[in-house]
């Protein structure tokens, strides 16, 4: 009894660290469910279906990531070295404005989606309109860094999403915050 209890735990146990593997997708989650890592293979066997490759990006940010409409991704720009393998890095936006740490790499081989992987974080009903002005950022900034104000007067000031941690007496969790 002892041993059958072991052999199904360890079972359990590689199953959670090697994702779901269905029909020749392999898919790990984070501990929000969020999918951080999709790898597609073709099966030849005529015994196993064929896998739903998704076709390109927009396909697989929505059956695998599910964005609200308020969520976008941004191509960003890449070279291609080699005709067979291209590789596209997508930023993600919540209204326009980009999250810091968070957007997805797609793989492709002879146009072939082969691996997806990355960092999406769910947002909901968070305000994009600044709470400060442009002078005021300036001011907290300069008064932080213990600097004049007029040596940041021409510095850039950006609007991002970055998750920021906050505990509790238990655990740490992260949530998004307009910096």
């Amino acid at each position: 009894m002892k041993t059958l209890f072991l052999l199904i735990l360890f079972n359990c146990s590689i199953l959670c660290v090697a994702g779901q593997n269905k029909d020749g997708i392999i898919v790990k989650k984070n501990s929000k469910g969020i999918v951080e890592y999709a790898k597609f293979t073709s099966l030849q066997s005529n015994e196993l279906k064929q896998v739903a490759i998704p076709e390109d990006a927009n396909e697989f940010f929505a059956e695998y990531l599910k964005p609200t409409a308020s969520t976008s991704f941004i191509l960003q720009p890449q070279k291609q070295r080699n005709k067979d393998f291209r590789h596209e890095h997508y930023d993600q936006y919540y209204n326009g404005v980009k999250v810091d740490g968070a957007g997805y790499n797609l793989h492709y081989e002879k146009g072939k989606m082969y691996l997806a992987h990355g960092n999406f974080i769910q947002i909901e009903d968070l305000t994009t309109k600044p709470s400060i002005t442009d002078e005021a950022a300036h001011e907290a900034f300069a008064r932080y860094k213990g600097i004049p104000v007029v040596e940041v007067i021409e510095s850039k000031i950006e609007l991002l999403i970055k998750e920021i941690p906050a505990f509790s007496s238990t655990d740490t969790f992260y949530s998004p915050v307009l910096v």
